[in-house]
């Protein structure tokens, strides 16, 4: 379909080349008379806004704005001169009510005379380049509060390692202004900062990498990217983000701390809960208090065996005074240790074993009739005295002196 034209007499000498034109040109071309009416309109028009040329001849620019346009075509249109042009960008609607965005370029059209023929519109549909320019307005105002409400430094170098950004809040810390170091070289601004300088050298070797590093009392958790063109590309820069740790830095050193001192607690505790005392020569005794559950039962187990070769010791004393109750779990757990006891030559002394523990062990079938059992521990040192004192002293070593 060629340009519609409500009258338009030709000023080119070979109107076929005009028709032509008109028709192949890759933008939307509007023809406007004197007065601003829409008198002919080309193919690529016709595909932007989805009106055939009769639907539009006749009617004004204005008709194919939005309601929400600001601008005023017809002031634009009127205010046209041969030097200059005058131009919009304003969102338009299609025949089928869809809503999109449109560059308007208006020229006045004048004959060889200077007399005013009409004007022109060229039209080209923006709409994606509107919404991508949005788009990157959004990212620039998110970036920009992020760098300026958060603890970070954004900057980058060339090849050379001279600076070409530095932006962002942390940038205070480090005693700086954003941009002040730009044209700067990264490796004398950090010249006594090894981590740094280590690892922007190996940024430009192609080489990413995060360290942590400390200046002026700050700690940093730094990122180095190789900037190329292309995957596999030279390296044409680095670009770095360090963001202040310091907070989180020292907060884990906290926790550390914390968590050793809970361990030395623990030990403390494990160590209180398993007061092991040598009575006597070859014996020793272990108040139990509590409930003994299988952590504790380990622990216990492994200290009084520990004494035991140490100590060699004959008779283990096993106070049971402490325990106001026993159940299944702490039986077992208790006879594990008699056992254990055995296995080393070790004689095995339980006491103060009340009504209640012994009625609940016999319930549980326990069987005691291998066990010492004795009243109190003061009962258990008099039996350990006494068999004590039933064995031959060791002889003393002779002396190698003679009179």
């Amino acid at each position: 379909m060629g340009i519609e034209e409500r009258a338009a007499p030709a000023h080119f000498e070979d109107a076929k080349l005009l028709g032509a034109l008109t028709r192949e040109a890759p933008m939307g071309i509007v023809g406007l008379d004197t007065k601003g009416t829409i008198v002919a309109w080309n193919p690529e028009a016709e595909r932007i806004f989805g009106y055939v040329g009769v639907e539009v001849i006749g009617k004004t620019i204005r008709d194919l704005l939005g309601p929400d346009t600001d601008a005023d075509p017809g002031a634009l249109v009127s205010q046209l001169d041969p030097t200059s042009p005058q131009s919009f960008t304003a969102p338009c609607v299609r025949k089928d009510g869809a809503r999109f965005h449109c560059e308007w370029l208006f020229r006045a059209l004048r004959d060889e005379k200077g007399e005013l023929l009409g004007r022109a519109a060229f039209i080209r549909d923006t709409t994606e380049e509107t919404e991508t320019r949005a788009t990157l307005a959004a990212e620039r105002r998110f970036l920009r509060r992020m760098l300026d409400n958060t603890p970070l430094v954004l900057w980058s170098t060339d090849k050379n390692g001279i600076f070409t950004l530095s932006d962002g809040a942390g940038l205070r810390a480090l005693g700086f202004a954003p941009g002040e170091v730009v044209g700067m070289s990264a490796f004398e601004v950090y010249r006594d900062v090894p981590e740094i300088v280590g690892a922007i050298r190996g940024a430009l070797a192609g080489t990413f990498s995060t360290t942590l590093a400390a200046t002026n009392g700050t700690v940093w958790e730094c990122r180095y990217i190789p900037i190329t063109r292309e995957d596999g590309g030279p390296v044409e820069g680095v670009l770095g983000v360090a963001l202040d740790v310091t907070e989180r830095v020292e907060a884990e050193r906290t926790l550390r701390r914390q968590l050793d001192l809970i361990a030395q607690q623990e030990g403390a505790i494990r160590t209180l809960s398993t007061p092991i005392a040598r009575v006597w020569e070859g014996a020793l005794a272990l108040p139990l208090v509590g409930t003994i559950d299988g952590a504790r039962a380990e622990q216990i187990l492994a200290t009084l065996l520990e004494a035991v070769v140490r100590e060699q010791a004959h008779y283990v004393i096993l106070d049971m005074t402490g325990i106001g109750e026993v159940d299944a779990t702490t039986a077992d757990h208790l006879f594990k240790v008699l056992r254990a006891l055995g296995l080393l030559g070790a004689t095995a002394l339980v006491t103060g074993v009340n009504p209640g523990v012994a009625t609940a062990l016999v319930g549980l079938g326990v069987d005691l009739g291998s066990v010492v059992t004795l009243g109190n521990l003061e009962e258990a040192l008099r039996y350990v005295m006494k068999r004590r004192a039933g064995k031959p002293r060791r002889a003393p070593a002779p002396s190698a002196h003679r009179v």
